[in-house]
């Protein structure tokens, strides 16, 4: 996927410099109160850059959401493949902090899985099985998303270039220690979480009080190998910009690689759903 840049934003409140990533850096990441600490920060930097880019229906763009099935039982309501309530968030995550709900999704389906397979994993013994069921969601409305430019990622190589001629090396220094830490493994840190969710929410409400529509953010995937992720308002779902085109499951098995690393194969061929059914949303597996 090649992105374009629509437009440069500029927020207008403490000057970048040097000392802005020093600061952050000086959080207590287990601190109870970091992810506020962090907010409020972001929220006053000056001549912080971000992008806006347009994802336009015309375009046929496609993205993927994945979750494991719960005691290998069928997910059958379009809304158990969609953003999960508010009350079922408990945690930070790479855009959204505890009661927060997105609508998260990949540009590929081997990003979903790559994404999130230590997780799934986390539990489960050598040749233990488990189902994940994934769906296939289909852009029907256009959607403009903020982007964290990823200077070593080619699927943002045009992006990156006009970065370099239109930013001083403070931003790009800035944007680069931002990226840094959506590439950090919360596996092994979770605590990283309330930084990105911070920054990404700074951004979202700075945009919101300037009447500035955004549907969420673009980043790169930690473990796809160039695949990219957003984390979307569930808003994008209920204004139907999105439609559920197709839900496979994929029959899946854990064992231990090399450095005992966790090894998950698509062991059996994939299911697909016999039918969707639109006017009441639910999945029809068989007849």
């Amino acid at each position: 996927m090649v992105l374009y840049v629509l437009r440069l934003i500029v927020t207008k409140y403490c000057r970048m410099t040097k000392g802005i990533i020093d600061t952050i850096n000086k959080i207590d990441l287990n601190s109870d109160f970091a992810y506020e600490h962090l907010f409020a920060i972001f929220s006053q930097i000056e001549n912080q850059p971000y992008y806006i880019y347009n994802f336009k229906k015309e375009s046929n763009y496609s993205f993927f959401r994945s979750r494991k099935n719960e005691c290998f039982c069928n997910y059958f309501d379009f809304k158990d493949l969609s953003y999960p309530p508010r009350n079922k968030v408990y945690s930070f995550s790479r855009a959204n902090k505890p009661s927060q709900n997105l609508f998260y999704i990949s540009d590929q389906w081997i990003t979903n899985l790559l994404e999130l397979k230590l997780f799934w994993a986390n539990d489960l013994l050598d040749d233990d099985i488990f189902w994940v069921t994934t769906g296939k969601w289909d852009l029907i409305e256009d959607i403009s998303v903020v982007i964290i430019p990823d200077f070593s990622s080619d699927s943002m190589k045009s992006l990156n270039n006009l970065i370099n001629e239109e930013l001083t090396q403070s931003q790009i220094d800035f944007l680069k220690f931002i990226n840094s830490k959506f590439k950090e493994q919360a596996f092994k840190n979770s605590n990283v979480y309330k930084l990105t969710s911070a920054f990404c929410n700074s951004i979202l409400y700075q945009n919101e009080k300037e009447n500035i529509n955004i549907d969420g953010i673009l980043f790169t995937s930690v473990q796809g190998g160039g695949g990219l992720n957003l984390a979307l308002n569930p808003r994008t779902i209920d204004l139907k910009k999105f439609r559920l085109n197709s839900v496979v499951k994929h029959l899946l098995r854990k064992t231990t690689g090399v450095d005992n690393k966790p090894v998950i194969d698509n062991f059996n061929t994939p299911i697909a759903a016999l039918e969707l059914d639109y006017a009441n949303e639910k999945i029809i597996w068989e007849k």
